[in-house]
């Protein structure tokens, strides 16, 4: 069975899992340095990613955090 589009796209993003015991800080905050130092990586892409990580919010309850930090990262 694959993972939705939703989370197919979160997981090839590399988006740490997050739960509210272990939010993985350290992980979202690596996440950040990795988009931040990739030269590949546009305003354009961001705004899209963030988007779309704004839909997934709203449409995949069980993973709301991941994605809200998901967002704070890029």
């Amino acid at each position: 069975m694959t993972a939705p589009p939703i989370k197919a796209d979160a997981d090839a993003w590399g988006i740490p899992r997050y739960g509210v015991l272990a939010p993985n800080t350290a992980e979202f905050q690596r996440l950040a340095g990795v988009v931040m130092r990739d030269r590949n990586v546009t305003a354009k892409m961001l705004d899209a990613r963030s988007a779309e990580f704004t839909e997934c919010e709203k449409s995949d309850i069980k993973e709301t955090g991941r994605y809200a930090q998901a967002i704070r990262a890029i």
